[in-house]
């Protein structure tokens, strides 16, 4: 069987000769657990944080008496399930409130020691040549199996707050004092919270160029909305002036049944009447008591919800929700 080539089929096979073949790069998704935040979000607080990363340098360079560089690696959303699975001691953990929720840090132990060291004993003496540097003898390590004692706990601790504090403000979040955790029993975890905590996290990886070399920390923040004050703002600033400020009453219809008078007049506080509607189910949002809009029932952190997925204008005819 013979295959004709054209000449311009030729220079092409040429020129893609000796390229590695790309395939497409497909994010995996799991829809069990959706993320809220655009790529166009995660570029802003990216901005925001990159911005603070000389401020938070500059908080460290007092107690390591000295500057170090800091660098901000990946910015994304994530789950906080099984965090902590295959834990292996030695392991510093910071946990800390914000806005309401659990956050974490987590630092190399290493790297935690020596930036300890440093901290309460200054700089080591530089070795004499031909000598190798004397390796830190962790006390606690030797005797309690955790990377710092009590003491060195509060030190590194004071550490990652004013880090923590810097990154929270940059994106407009409450952050109240943390725990440095060095045990697994110590380790409050997103399943230790309850089924209904919210699971979704800003993942904020930072590379510290500290005492002993390079180390990672990947802070792990809540309360990160998909739009924050300034973009909110600015939808308002397109309403109309004279309409900015009109209360609009929204309601979600989520299902209707009919109550004899009889059960209706026994009903006593507690009673549950059943609507028949499931989760998933189509609803009807309601606007000033026309439907304007169709959506989904379901949950979102815990609490009852819908999910838009459809409008009409106010010109348009009443929506109405199909099984």
């Amino acid at each position: 069987m013979k295959t004709t080539v054209t000449q311009d089929e030729l220079e092409a096979l040429r020129g893609s000769a000796g390229r590695p073949v790309r395939s497409a790069d497909v994010a995996l998704r799991d829809f069990a657990h959706p993320r809220t935040l655009s790529k166009e979000r995660l570029r802003h607080l990216s901005k925001s944080l990159a911005a603070r990363l000389g401020a938070i340098a500059n908080a460290l360079a007092g107690p390591l008496r000295n500057h170090h560089k800091l660098q901000l690696g990946e910015v994304s959303e994530v789950t906080a399930h099984g965090l902590f699975d295959g834990f292996t001691k030695p392991f510093v953990v910071m946990g800390f409130p914000c806005s309401g929720r659990l956050g974490w840090l987590v630092w190399d132990a290493t790297a935690a020691t020596n930036a300890c060291d440093i901290v309460l004993s200054g700089p080591a003496p530089a070795p004499a040549e031909g000598e190798q540097p004397k390796p830190r003898r962790n006390v606690s390590l030797e005797t309690t199996g955790k990377a710092l004692s009590r003491t060195e706990g509060r030190v590194v601790g004071s550490l990652l707050q004013s880090i923590v504090g810097l990154l929270a403000e940059a994106l407009h979040l409450e952050v109240g004092p943390g725990e440095i955790w060095q045990e697994p029993e110590e380790l409050t975890t997103l399943e230790d919270l309850g089924p209904d905590a919210d699971n979704r996290r800003l993942l904020v990886h930072l590379v510290f160029d500290g005492p002993g070399g390079p180390s990672e920390m990947r802070v792990y923040l809540p309360g990160v909305v998909a739009e924050d004050a300034e973009d909110i703002a600015a939808a308002l600033a397109n309403a109309p002036p004279h309409l900015a400020g009109v209360g609009v009453r929204v309601s979600a219809e989520l299902g209707a049944t009919m109550v004899p008078l009889r059960e209706l007049l026994e009903l006593e506080v507690g009673d549950v009447i059943p609507l028949g509607t499931h989760v998933g189910q189509p609803v009807a949002v309601r606007v000033e008591e026309q439907v304007r809009a169709l959506a989904r029932f379901g949950a979102h952190q815990g609490r009852m919800a819908v999910l838009i997925e459809q409008l009409s204008s106010a010109s348009d005819e009443e929506l109405t929700p199909e099984d």
